[in-house]
């Protein structure tokens, strides 16, 4: 049947089929049409069923129509779907598939005949006929009814400005950016509403495409909102949220995590104007001011914050805050002046803050520049604080805020004060202090809180001044110069003793002294009685620029420099001119007399008798200096070619320090028998007297005595326990063989080590045993104890080095005692370092020695030596102790070992200070400087620098709180050092060996 050639009959049928169709109920599935044509070798196609999918579409999205077909002939077929869409009785859309094979070989002899058409019908119901045409015939329709959805809303998402962002922007440059996500629809009308009014719209927004529209109206400085509203194809208008952004310069809340705010212009406030409460902002004022009325125009409530180049005025009296922080903060470059008394320039109220470039102004009474409160970890530098008003503090640090660095900053007080007060209260693991340069002589007020005296053990404190008053002292020149004023206060008195003082110690870099005027520092007390300065144990180092202070009280002190008295020679005719001064012992001596003269200097007291102490030549200037290192008379003997001679004395006073005499007590038993050494350092020389009553009984032979220059003494007298000295230097040894042995026992079984101590003589108490340790391989020691018959200790401070096992530790000896050394091969089981040994690590939960095979451990941590065996050294030097060294023929392999011994000694001492959080870096600055010297020859130098170091490794670092033991266990260390280090200096100074020398280059 041809359909197009009977077009009239075909209007007809089609007419009844669709008034069949809509006047069934429930629309139909499918209609399934049988149709056989043609007969012969010819495919027969037959229409099964009739498919859309889907058969409910939203508008505007396409539908598949799919004509399942059987081809039931013996060739293959080809055919293509025509689709008719009617809306009632009229048709409105139609279209046609491509052309389909149709195999006629069962099983696969069925197909679809399909096309995806979209459909943009307005929303509802319709009806699609369907035909399939091929070799020029028409088989069909098949029917079926969909319909036309409005489809699922869109979403609309915000992109920028982020929400409660800042911005200075316009209206005109402000974009608002946002994004279109749909089911059913790829394009859609969206517009901006700002404020609630509509400010733009965009009629073409693609799906998923970042889409800006800016705002057709003007903005004003605030806080305004804006969200967008979309329409897709189905009519569905959704909106999107509302956010919130504030506009040009006002006080407000900072909620924007990572936001960089700038103010653009001045504001004012009455009290609060922002708060930073997210992580991450930061507040640049750019200069700008904030005028407020009292309260706090800046709060810090975010980790991270940053508050910089803002100016803070308050126009009232009230009492206020100009920036508090709660949280880490960086404050930078910003000015506050506040005029309301109780008032406070920064409050910090959290720990690791950085305060820099800070100028603080304060108006009122009773007001504070900076106060800190349980804040820790702060770094405040080069900040400046200005007060009007004496009652007035320029920082207050609450007991708990500790370990904070305030350093290099100016402080300006009341114009008609002739000086100024800084008050600080100390933490417990001490304070640095930095005090400004003024015209004015500061004052330091330090108060030290309840129940943190037996913690603090240094206050540290850098001055600068320009004026200087006069004042009286109780020294041999009766008359200071006052440069600083020192009032420390505490909840409770210090308990200490000579033994063990309170360390102080201040920073003279910024004074800008000579070497002469700095030996002449001294820290003094002021004693109300005499109405006299009294000088308390001090020592300042002019390399260091370090002045150390002992103090065994707490109340007013003062850094004086003294004035020494001055001597003029007679000077007669043709005769050189030449005058001196000379206060104390330890003071450089300053000689003048005409330019190039030569001097020298003899020491006149027994029993140093005419003992050379310098040589040497005036300067450009006609000046001379030397060290006085012993108290009593000193003759300075000047001569010139053209001059008669000429020549003065000069005296050092011994009775410029207050005495005390430190000893130490020492049992070396990698000897046999073992032998005594008494290190002895002593702040006066004169009338010396060291009690032996703890050593005596097992003191075996002769005493031993040498000076710090190695040389024997027997200028003295030994009555009962007590040895005297009419004059010695300040730092001396006494040594001995005792009537104690020792045995070394292994068991081999268990691994313990037992070092016994066998006493012939009575009780005695030594300080610190010197054992010969076995190797114990790869075994770890769990445990040190000592052992006697009446008790068992446990011996927590001890160090193994060079096959040997220090025990620091106080112990009496009777006439028998063990150390009882307990190791294991099973390694100690940890979490953490600090639960190993000192040597060891915490690694894999096992304590594991830290391999250091050249070298020594600090803070768990191997400090490699540079030099470890003579082939590290050039050529002519040797390596002792870990350092090159000339070693001339004249000293002995004996020697050699015995320096050896004493200096690794020392690196052991140095080593247990620093891993006990001790700071000996100016005594291993001054010893690697003398060690230099002594390399290149330079003997003189290498002396002067050995002394130094002497003074300053014992009394700035090691006589400290709670640790006097340490103190004298290091004074011995570097006094045997020093000893031999001296010793050798001598011998390489001497005319015999520097001959020897000559000669051995002549023969090369």
């Amino acid at each position: 049947m041809n359909l197009h050639a009977n077009g009239k009959i075909m209007k007809v049928l089609f007419s009844l089929l669709l008034l069949s169709v809509f006047s069934y109920t429930a629309y139909a599935q499918t209609s399934n049409v049988n149709v056989t044509v043609g007969v012969g070798s010819a495919p027969v196609l037959v229409i099964n069923q009739f498919f859309i999918n889907p058969d409910d579409v939203p508008i505007g999205n396409p539908s598949n129509f799919s004509i399942e077909v059987s081809n039931i002939g013996n060739i293959d077929g080809n055919g293509s779907a025509f689709i008719q869409i009617y809306n009632g009785l009229n048709v409105i859309d139609s279209f046609s598939s491509d052309n389909f094979t149709i195999p006629f070989q069962s099983p696969n002899n069925l197909g679809n005949i399909s096309v995806v058409h979209v459909l943009n019908y307005p929303i509802g119901n319709y009806t699609a006929l369907g035909f399939v045409n091929y070799n020029n015939k028409t088989i069909g329709p098949v029917y079926k009814n969909f319909s036309i959805n409005k489809g699922q809303p869109p979403s609309v998402y915000l992109v920028s400005p982020s929400n409660h962002s800042w911005t200075h922007e316009t209206n005109n440059s402000l974009e608002f950016i946002f994004y279109v996500d749909d089911v059913d629809s790829s394009q859609f009308s969206c517009r901006l509403y700002f404020d609630s009014q509509l400010a733009g719209e965009n009629n073409s927004v693609i799906k998923l495409t970042n889409t800006s529209i800016k705002s057709n109206m003007s903005f004003s400085d605030g806080v305004h909102s804006w969200y967008v509203e979309c329409t897709d194809n189905g009519g569905n208008t959704v909106q999107s949220e509302i956010r919130e952004i504030n506009i040009g310069t006002f006080c407000s809340n900072l909620d924007v995590e990572g936001l960089y705010y700038t103010l653009e212009k001045n504001l004012s406030a009455n009290n609060s104007c922002f708060t930073l409460s997210s992580p991450n902002i930061t507040l640049d004022c750019q200069g700008n001011t904030i005028f407020f009325e009292s309260g706090n125009p800046i709060l810090i409530n975010a980790e991270n914050s940053t508050v910089k180049n803002c100016i803070l005025i308050q126009t009232q009296d009230g009492s206020s805050s100009g920036i508090i922080s709660n949280a880490k903060s960086v404050i930078e470059n910003n000015t506050i002046e506040l005029n309301g008394s109780d008032s406070t320039g920064i409050q910090l109220n959290s720990g690791d803050n950085l305060l820099t470039g800070n100028a603080v102004i304060l108006h009122g009474n009773s007001s504070t520049g900076l106060s800190l409160s349980n804040s820790n970890q702060n770094t405040i530098v080069n900040n400046s604080i200005t007060l009007d008003s004496s009652s007035s503090r320029f920082v207050y640090m609450g007991l708990n805020s500790l370990n904070n660095s305030i350093i290099n900053n100016y402080y300006i007080p009341p114009a008609d004060l002739q000086g100024f007060i800084f008050s600080f209260i100390v933490d417990q693991r001490g304070a640095n202090i930095s005090l400004p340069s003024v015209n004015l002589t500061p004052s330091l007020n330090i108060y030290i809180p309840q129940d943190s005296v037996s913690n603090i053990t240094e206050v540290n404190i850098t001055t600068q001044f320009i004026n200087r008053t006069k004042v009286p002292i109780n020294t041999a020149s009766g008359n200071g110069e006052m440069t600083m004023l020192i009032n420390i206060f505490s909840s409770r008195e210090l308990s200490t003793n000579d033994s063990n003082p309170y360390i102080f110690n201040i920073n003279i870099s910024t004074l800008n002294l000579s070497d002469t005027e700095k030996s002449r520092l001294g820290v003094f007390f002021y004693n109300s009685s005499s109405q006299k300065w009294e000088a308390v144990l001090t020592l300042c180092n002019s390399t260091t620029n370090i002045c150390t202070a002992q103090l065994t009280h707490f109340s007013e002190f003062g850094l004086i420099i003294k004035i020494p008295l001055t001597v003029t020679a007679e000077k007669k005719e043709n005769q050189l001119p030449l005058s001196g001064r000379l206060s104390c012992t330890k003071e450089l001596a300053e000689v003048l007399s005409e330019p190039g003269t030569s001097i020298e200097v003899r020491f006149l007291d027994s029993p140093y008798t005419n003992m050379i102490v310098k040589l040497g030549t005036t300067d450009e200037n006609g000046s001379f200096r030397f060290i006085a290192d012993l108290p009593g008379r000193y003759q300075v003997t000047a001569n010139k070619t053209g001059f008669a001679n000429n020549s003065i004395t000069l005296i050092a006073a011994d009775d410029c320090v207050p005495r005390i005499t430190f000893v130490r007590k020492w049992l070396d038993c990698s000897y046999s028998p073992c032998i005594i050494t008494l290190p002895v350092m002593t702040s006066q020389m004169k009338n010396v007297e060291v009690d032996l009553s703890d050593v005596s009984p097992i003191l075996y032979g002769n005493l031993d005595i040498r000076d710090k220059t190695n040389a024997p003494v027997s200028f003295y007298s030994y009555s009962g326990n007590a040895l005297s000295f009419p004059l010695i230097t300040d730092i001396f040894t006494i040594s001995s063989y005792s009537k104690v042995k020792s045995n070394t026992v292994v068991n081999q079984q268990d691994g313990t080590v037992t070092i016994q101590l066998l006493n012939s003589g009575n009780t005695a108490r030594i300080s610190v045993f010197v054992l010969p340790m076995p190797d114990i391989g790869n075994r770890f020691i769990t445990n040190v104890s000592y052992v006697t018959a009446n008790e068992t200790k446990e011996i927590t401070k001890y160090s193994i080095y060079g096959g040997k096992i220090t025990i620091d530790q106080q112990l009496y000896i009777p006439s028998s005692a063990s150390f009882m050394i307990k190791t294991s091969a099973i390694p100690l089981r940890c979490t953490l370092d600090n639960e190993c040994p000192s040597d060891s690590i915490c690694k894999d939960n096992t304590c594991v020695v830290i391999s250091c095979p050249c070298g020594y451990i600090v803070n768990r941590t191997c400090v490699n030596y540079e030099f470890c065996q003579d082939s590290d050294c050039s050529a002519g030097k040797s390596c002792l102790s870990h350092v090159c060294i000339y070693t001339p023929p004249s000293v002995t392999e004996e020697e050699k070992r015995y320096i050896a011994d004493r200096l690794n000694v020392l690196v052991s001492s140095i080593q247990s200070a620093q891993q006990q959080g001790e700071d000996v870096t100016s005594a291993r600055q001054l010893l690697d400087e003398a060690r230099k010297a002594y390399e290149a020859g330079d003997f003189e130098k290498a002396k002067e620098l050995i002394a130094q170091a002497q003074q300053i490794f014992i009394i700035s670092r090691e006589v400290t709180p709670g640790i006097p033991y340490l103190t004298i266990l290091l004074v011995g260390a570097v006094v045997l050092v020093l000893i031999f280090a001296m010793l050798l200096v001598r011998k390489l100074s001497s005319s015999d060996y520097k001959e020897q020398n000559k000669k051995s280059s002549k023969k090369k």
